[in-house]
């Protein structure tokens, strides 16, 4: 990693304090405690990850191609693949790191590794954090997914489209551009809106 990529990193976790709640995030390898600066309309605070994450993972060695990567997000029908090196989770890759590292370049991706285009270090949340610190997290990091880890054990992984489908259903699917972001399909909604 170069010295001026660390740099960002940790200048973007100044903005954890190191006072406030007990939730915690692991930033360049080290533990922040945090307090949430701001509230999402609508959110009740005690909406847990875990109530909302998914424990579909799918994970792949750094050594593996892109194309593997893609290979195992479609059999799973995943957005994202964690990836693993040397016994330990280094990085994620993600089908919009595939669309901007490698199609938009015009890469092979049957020839570039995951370890190059992969998303490092990992900015991960606690099953027991709430969906708001989930979402700030985001936020911050300009992430939309987030592994789940609880005691060194990835448990799930949360994504923004996760959180928008709990606050669809949490009004009951009254807010459309809500229901879009969660990409709900209208089949699927209650009546009068499917």
């Amino acid at each position: 990693m170069s010295r001026l990529r660390a740099l960002r990193l940790l200048t973007m976790a100044r903005h954890f304090h190191r006072r406030g709640s007990l939730s915690k995030r692991v930033v360049f390898g080290v533990q922040f405690k945090t307090k949430f600066a701001g509230r999402l309309s609508g959110v009740r605070p005690m909406v847990l990850v875990k109530d909302v994450m998914s424990s579909k993972i799918s994970y792949l060695e750094a050594d593996r191609t892109v194309r593997e990567a893609a290979e195992v997000m479609a059999r799973a029908d995943v957005g994202s693949v964690l990836i693993y090196g040397l016994g330990k989770l280094v990085g994620i890759v993600t089908e919009r790191d595939i669309v901007r590292k490698i199609v938009a370049e015009g890469f092979d991706a049957s020839k570039v590794k995951v370890s190059d285009i992969m998303s490092t270090p990992l900015i991960t949340v606690g099953p027991s954090d709430t969906i708001e610190e989930a979402s700030e997290t985001m936020t911050t990091f300009k992430i939309r997914r987030l592994p789940v880890v609880e005691g060194g054990r990835v448990v799930g992984i949360i994504s923004a489209n996760d959180i928008a489908a709990h606050l669809a259903k949490e009004k009951n699917y009254e807010d459309i551009r809500l229901n879009a972001i969660a990409r709900i399909p209208k089949g699927e909604l209650p009546p009068p809106y499917g």
